[in-house]
């Protein structure tokens, strides 16, 4: 009897061990963090959708980041809810629907859905808006008739601004222990000037990726400040890898979703096989990662 308890203690500890191994294991290859404030989406869609619009040579394309109803903020891909899916993908992507587009805070035309893609809830896209997008800028839209301010108020640095957001950036890659030699190799992705509180004074948004063939790869994203005159920094996310196991994050575009005056910022979390998307909100005076789902992959 006691031998066969033991030999059941045995192979019950190796199950445990292989479900800690393949779960590592996936981890490592997804490298993607836990949601943090997600909320899962109920048996019925409700809500506003926010999308992010991105176009890639010649091709505009239409993804679902969130569904956002009186503060709770809902993902539009929820792991093993097909019929939650079906839904949003009737009630907000049909082909031939409309939705506003969002660009530096502000409407900036329409987006007309198109065709399902492989993955997610993409689907191709036709913009009807005089911003130009690329592989770097991209916009936002929305199914709500009202959300959004009247005036854009996103625009390329300055020569001083860029400066003080390469000092940031230089600053919090030190701080992580990243050599000189590295840092002097960084690849800025972005620098967005953005007025994110309507109080005439621009923030700073900015992304960075440093590492090159067989080296450890680092992605930095920054969200600056000014305070007493000068940039600082109050968003600060690094993250360093390998190529299997990479992060980046970027800047979609914002929008007060709340109206509670400060926009909301909107980033795309890419990684070795997938993307998500993160909404970070400023609440009590710092800036907060509040939502991150809207994943797809392979």
């Amino acid at each position: 009897m006691g031998e066969r308890k033991g030999v059941a203690a045995f192979v019950a500890g190796l199950l445990l061990l292989g479900a800690v191994v393949v779960g590592n294991s996936q981890g490592t290859r997804k490298a993607k963090p836990a949601a943090p404030g997600l909320k899962k989406a109920g048996a019925t869609v409700a809500g506003t959708v926010v999308f992010c619009v991105t176009k890639f040579e010649e091709q505009v394309t239409l993804d679902p980041i969130v569904i956002y109803n009186n503060g709770q903020y809902s993902n539009p891909l929820p792991d093993e809810d097909a019929d939650f899916i079906r839904q949003v993908e009737a009630k907000y992507l049909r082909k031939g629907q409309k939705h506003r587009v969002i660009f530096g805070g502000a409407e900036a035309g329409t987006v007309t859905v198109g065709d399902r893609q492989e993955f997610g809830l993409t689907t191709s896209a036709t913009m009807q808006s005089s911003i130009k997008l690329n592989n770097e800028v991209n916009a936002l839209a929305t199914s709500s008739p009202t959300l959004g301010t009247k005036q854009n108020s996103r625009r390329s640095p300055t020569t001083e601004e860029r400066a003080a957001m390469m000092k940031l950036m230089s600053d919090a890659l030190k701080l992580k222990k990243v050599g000189a030699s590295v840092i002097a190799k960084a690849q800025v992705n972005n620098i967005t000037a953005i007025d994110l509180d309507g109080d005439g004074k621009a923030e700073l948004i900015g992304s960075f990726a440093l590492g090159q063939e067989n080296l450890p790869a680092h992605g930095l994203f920054l969200i600056a400040e000014q305070q007493n005159g000068q940039y600082q920094s109050a968003v600060t996310w690094y993250f360093k890898g390998s190529e299997e196991n990479s992060q980046q994050r970027r800047l979609i575009d914002v929008l007060d979703l709340d109206g509670d005056g400060v926009a909301e910022v909107f980033v795309k979390g890419s990684y070795y096989e997938s993307t998500d998307f993160i909404i970070y909100k400023k609440v009590k005076g710092v800036w907060k990662s509040v939502y991150q789902g809207g994943a797809f992959g392979v």
